[in-house]
């Protein structure tokens, strides 16, 4: 390496430095190109100095943080006054998959530190931002998911409980386990339940929005049925109590998801009609930046939506790969929904079925052929701003979550009253926002409509 000092110059270089037991170091100029061939140097003051020399104040540096490696070395150009970054590996690495480039060496890797402050200038800041908002929603989807698991089963075990209990309230209501029957097994006495007003007053004083007609329907029911269970059998008021408090938490989760998602270029997803919150964060965290993908077949593949097949002798199979994603459990539930209601689908599901094709292949087609439509879907959304974001959302119909998030951010003038937070508020205000998860304990599944 060259240890003279070069003459002073106008132009900004972008500096890339894989800081480890040896720094590789990589310089661009404008235009992208090396200034010098990319050489690596020692975690000496020395090497310091004469890496100095080849800088300009006004040029952006970039370092990978690897803890007491990159300590020095970023203390020692911080200490000089030089605009410089540092930026965990796992932003790195989805930069490098942005650039399609699947090397990982230690050359590769200071070319790409590089390119993250050359970046800045030449795209769209989303470009940049997609990658954070995708590391941001994974841990967030993971707690949902675990949240609307643990919701599944308590709601199995209440399903449970009232069925062997009330078998009559199945014939009276679609979900047994509503918010009406729950209200009333929880805060109604037994005694109570002969008196409807009574009952009425109970529900109304814990904020339960309940009609008439409803609790009038489960009492009735309560009243032909002697049955087991008691308001006062802690074993029911816990379940009910753990039941709520998974909504609550649920309902939080989603509102989260939502401010999360309105910095991604992709938020306008959850105005579709065949895609709604939880679907959108869960496909925005998985895939990230749709640009990664050259066509719509990498992008099903990259789903787990995939053939494969096996061939020896006479024997020829086609089976579906093993591969299994998030994107590839909350569509296969979702699709359930759009083979019923959206036509074009619809109409060629009974195309594979009239050619005498297993249920399970339909759905695989049907979800391939959706996965596609959302791949032109994204193409149309990969350079939105927030700023676009929120313009466009406040024109379409959209989920509650969303809709609070905007709201809490000023760009929302629709009246709609708060999700309660409180933990000891009782029952969830907007009860039904996560009940139409069916007991499947598919998390997807429920976000599948838009409101």
């Amino acid at each position: 390496m060259s240890t003279e000092v070069n003459e002073p110059r106008n132009t900004m270089q972008y500096v890339g430095i894989d800081a480890g037991r040896k720094h590789w170091v990589c310089i661009l100029d404008e235009k992208q190109k090396e200034v010098v061939p990319r050489f690596c140097i020692q975690n000496t003051r020395a090497d310091y100095d004469r890496l100095e020399k080849l800088l300009g104040k006004q040029d952006k540096l970039c370092i990978e943080d690897t803890g007491s490696y990159s300590r020095p070395i970023f203390q020692y150009l911080k200490s000089r006054g030089y605009d410089i970054i540092l930026i965990k590996g796992l932003r790195s690495k989805r930069l490098r998959e942005f650039l399609r480039d699947s090397w990982k060496t230690d050359l590769m890797d200071c070319h790409v530190l590089a390119l993250v402050r050359a970046l800045e200038h030449t795209l769209p800041t989303t470009d940049l931002e997609t990658h954070q908002t995708q590391d941001a929603l994974k841990p967030l989807v993971r707690l949902y998911c675990d949240h609307a698991n643990r919701r599944g089963k308590l709601r199995q075990r209440l399903y449970s409980i009232i069925q062997h209990s009330y078998p009559e309230l199945s014939d009276q209501f679609a979900e047994p386990t509503c918010q009406t029957v729950l209200g009333i097994l929880r805060f109604a006495p037994r005694e109570t339940w002969n008196d409807t007003n009574h009952v009425c007053a109970i529900l109304k004083e814990h904020e339960l929005q309940c009609s008439r007609k409803d609790i009038e329907r489960a009492l009735a029911c309560f009243r032909n049925t002697v049955g087991t269970s008691s308001p006062a059998d802690t074993s029911v008021s816990f379940f009910i109590d753990s039941y709520w408090s998974e909504i609550r938490l649920l309902e939080q989760l989603e509102v989260q998801l939502a401010r999360m998602l309105l910095r991604s270029p992709y938020a306008t997803l959850v105005s579709l009609p065949y895609i709604g919150l939880i679907t959108t964060a869960i496909l925005v965290s998985e895939a990230g930046d749709i640009r990664r993908f050259a066509n719509p077949k990498k992008f099903v593949k990259y789903c787990g939506f995939r053939f494969s097949k096996e061939q020896s002798g006479d024997m020829n199979l086609q089976k579906l790969h093993s591969v299994s994603t998030p994107v590839r459990w909350v569509l296969s539930s979702v699709v359930l929904n759009l083979m019923k209601y959206d036509t074009t689908l619809k109409a060629f599901a009974e195309r594979l079925r009239a050619r005498g094709k297993k249920p399970l292949i339909i759905r695989f087609a049907v979800a391939r052929k959706l996965l596609v439509r959302l791949y032109f879907e994204m193409k149309k959304r990969q350079h939105m701003t927030p700023e676009d974001n929120v313009r466009a959302l406040q024109e379409g119909k959209l989920p509650g979550p969303m809709r609070q998030a905007l709201k809490e951010m000023g760009a929302f003038s629709r009246n709609r009253k708060r999700l309660t937070t409180s933990p000891s508020a009782g029952p969830p205000q907007t009860f039904g926002a996560c009940s139409s998860v069916p007991s499947s304990v598919d998390c997807g599944s429920g976000a599948s409509g838009s409101s």
